[in-house]
C-alpha cells in the first residue's frame, strides 16, 4: 500500500471491505518502534450469514400464497434452529416483511418487498 491510502473493495455479496494505511511511527517507552498503521475492516461473518438467510428466504417466499406463510415460517424456524436463527414472516396488504434474528446476538436483517 502507498503512503496514507484507503481502499474500498465491493464484494460480490454487496458488502464492503476497507483497507487503509497511515504512514506513522510509534515508539514504545522501552525502545521498540512500529512503522505505519494498517487497518482492515469487513462485516462480521455472522452478520453475512444472517443476510444470506434473509435473501434466500425472500427468494423462496416470492410467489408463495399467503395461506402457506404460517406453515412455511414454522418449517424455516425448524430448519435454522440449530444455527440460532429465528425467522418471522409478516403478511400485510403491502407485501411480506421478512425478519431474520440472531437469537444469540439480537441483530436483525429485514428484507421487505
Amino acid at each position: 500500500m502507498t503512503e496514507n491510502s484507503t481502499r474500498f473493495r465491493w464484494q460480490a455479496d454487496g458488502s464492503v471491505r476497507v483497507r487503509a494505511y497511515l504512514n506513522s511511527e510509534i515508539e514504545h517507552v522501552k525502545g521498540s518502534t512500529a512503522y505505519g498503521i494498517s487497518l482492515y475492516v469487513a462485516p462480521p461473518p455472522r452478520f453475512q450469514r444472517i443476510k444470506h438467510v434473509a435473501d434466500r428466504v425472500a427468494e423462496k417466499v416470492e410467489g408463495l400464497p399467503s395461506s402457506y406463510m404460517e406453515n412455511f415460517e414454522s418449517k424455516l424456524n425448524d430448519n435454522y434452529e440449530c444455527e440460532g436463527i429465528e425467522i418471522e414472516l409478516d403478511v400485510d396488504d403491502s407485501g411480506i416483511k421478512i425478519s431474520v434474528k440472531d437469537i444469540y446476538g439480537g441483530r436483525r436483517v429485514i428484507h421487505s418487498d
